[in-house]
């Protein structure tokens, strides 16, 4: 019988730290590049546009102010908001960090011949298609283990039937037919084996 996978609530945030400052760290560079390229494009636009105008109005030193001004407020909140990109940004990895760490955990368990529960990821997760792809591989070898379980249990009564039928001296027709047999199992199990391409 099958063991139901437990619920996971995962509450450290931080799984695979490196994976997830790494692409934090990418965030927050896109981010400011298109702050300065904004901000940047901002400033020329309006000197360009409003330059000679607002000179009209405005003497140039106290126009170079504002405009100085304006940079000084797009990079102060640049700053400010950099912190919550920064949460924002653990918070997403932690969705693809969390399921890559469940994923290697639960093939590890397999390797070491641990096929008693479906691989299971929360809700939100990331990575799903991974998650059906491990478990029909799961499934799949569960079915062939089983399979080949059951033709050396098989094998295992054959050879038993051979060794009473020796013991009680039966004629070489039937040990024969037996020794058929039982090359056959041993041919279907190689088969079996051999599809895995070890």
């Amino acid at each position: 019988m099958e063991k139901k996978a437990p619920v996971i609530r995962r509450r450290q945030y931080l799984i695979n730290k490196r994976f997830q400052f790494k692409y934090t760290f990418l965030v927050i560079i896109f981010m400011f590049s298109v702050a300065v390229l904004t901000g940047w494009t901002i400033y020329h636009t309006a000197w360009a546009l409003f330059g000679e105008r607002i000179s009209k109005i405005y003497p140039y030193g106290r126009f170079v102010y504002i405009m100085k001004e304006i940079n000084f407020v797009l990079l102060t909140r640049l700053l400010l908001i950099t912190p919550f990109v920064f949460l924002m940004s653990v918070l997403l990895t932690h969705r693809i960090a969390g399921p890559q760490f469940r994923i290697t955990k639960y093939l590890y368990e397999m390797a070491d011949g641990n096929f008693s529960s479906m691989l299971k990821l929360r809700k939100y997760d990331e990575l799903k298609d991974i998650m059906d792809a491990v478990n029909a591989m799961r499934e799949g070898l569960r079915k062939n283990l089983k399979e080949n379980a059951d033709l050396i249990s098989s094998m295992e009564t054959k050879l038993n039937s051979i060794k009473e039928s020796y013991e009680k001296g039966m004629n070489e027709e039937q040990t024969k037919a037996m020794i058929s047999d039982f090359s056959q199992y041993m041919s279907t199990l190689k088969d079996r084996l051999l599809k895995y391409q070890l």
